[in-house]
């Protein structure tokens, strides 16, 4: 899935889910357009990665695409470092959910396309859609889901305000 993708379907899915916030809608749906990007820093060309220097290339040492930070090991990794964070009055509770909530969708994000998450939890691949319905990343198919999701995000802010 490319990053226009993962963060239109995250931001699909957050919006209604914003509006249980009672304050920082702003900033829950910025953390998860960038939470929707932070998986792929496992990969050196990535959109997230040719942005933040030096990161991508310690965890590119470690892991290989679609390895630990697509993996419920890189969800858990990531939700401790969250409550850490938050525990420290360093990121405020709003902001660590739409991180997460991004991350955990960019995973489901790419659980749709042909590759899936390989080796996602007890080397068990994952797939969130039937085979007719998985999609090659950059394909025609990704843009009819993109188109998809842009209409979904429209009539929620229609519906929604």
């Amino acid at each position: 899935m490319t990053y226009k993708t993962h963060i239109l379907f995250a931001e699909a899915v957050a919006y209604p889910l914003a509006y249980l916030l009672p304050t920082n809608f702003d900033q829950f749906l910025t953390a998860v357009a960038i939470g929707a990007l932070l998986p792929d820093l496992d990969h050196l060309n990535s959109y997230i990665s040719k942005r933040i220097p030096i990161l991508p290339y310690i965890i590119a040492l470690f892991t290989k695409h679609r390895g630990f930070t697509h993996s419920i090991k890189g969800i858990a990794t990531a939700s401790v470092m969250l409550i850490l964070a938050t525990l420290t009055h360093w990121v405020p509770l709003a902001v660590a959910a739409g991180f997460l909530l991004g991350y955990i969708l960019h995973i489901a994000g790419d659980a749709m396309t042909i590759s899936g998450i390989k080796e996602f939890c007890c080397s068990k691949n994952l797939y969130l859609l039937p085979k007719p319905l998985r999609f090659k990343t950059g394909s025609a198919k990704e843009h009819i889901y993109f188109m998809f999701f842009t209409i979904l995000l429209f009539l929620e802010w229609k519906l929604l305000g």
